[in-house]
């Protein structure tokens, strides 16, 4: 089932025991505590949960009473599927979240998690995901940050192998990009800017 909060108040959601989700969304607009029963396990196709500036969202654990109670022992958080979590504004504590590389917490959450694991304090990397096409066309990637949904200068870019992008835009300065499939700039003059370019065995420039 699905599980969807819309929290117009600073009181805290509890979710209590061990739960399966097609998705689960936090779309609260105020600062509130999103709590976990400590020892139990959430299994969820989709995690849909940022806070905003001034707004952010805690991820912790309760004492599985219902009263808002925290605790200093660990919850699980477990994605199915294949899907990246693509997160921001959040506050994390004693949260295991797996598997690895899946979790993405954003650059502007703060990490407090203690005994937890799993969580990468780092905007989700941004995929080109169609076989080919330009880079200016927002529908060719995912989970990016820029306006119209192309790469900007927060972005960790990856083509991946078997992808081609023409490059037909001038580039921010990625914060970088990887190179495992192919980048085109034949007969182009627009600038590729970034902090670091990699271009591995499969990749080529």
């Amino acid at each position: 089932y699905n599980f969807w909060a819309d929290n117009s108040g600073t009181g805290a959601i509890e979710v209590i025991g061990s739960n399966t989700f097609n998705n689960f969304k936090d779309t609260g607009a105020v600062a509130h505590n999103l709590l976990f029963t400590a020892g139990t396990t959430q299994t969820m196709n989709t995690f849909t949960v940022s806070g905003t500036t001034g707004n952010v969202i805690t991820i912790n654990s309760s004492d599985g009473t219902g009263g808002g109670v925290t605790s200093t022992a660990t919850h699980a958080l477990t994605i199915t599927g294949g899907a990246l979590v693509d997160s921001d504004y959040l506050n994390i504590q004693y949260s295991v979240a797996s598997p690895g590389s899946t979790w993405y917490a954003g650059a502007n959450s703060t990490n407090n998690n203690g005994a937890g694991s799993g969580w990468t304090f780092t905007p989700t990397p941004c995929h080109f995901t169609a076989s080919s096409g330009s880079w200016s066309s927002g529908s060719n990637w995912t989970y990016c940050h820029g306006g119209g949904g192309i790469p900007n200068t927060t972005d960790n870019v990856i083509i991946d192998a078997s992808k081609t992008v023409t490059l037909d835009t001038a580039t921010p300065v990625l914060n970088s990009l990887l190179i495992s499939g192919t980048l085109n700039t034949s007969g182009s003059d627009y600038a590729l800017n970034a902090k670091t370019i990699n271009i591995d065995s499969t990749g080529a420039l």
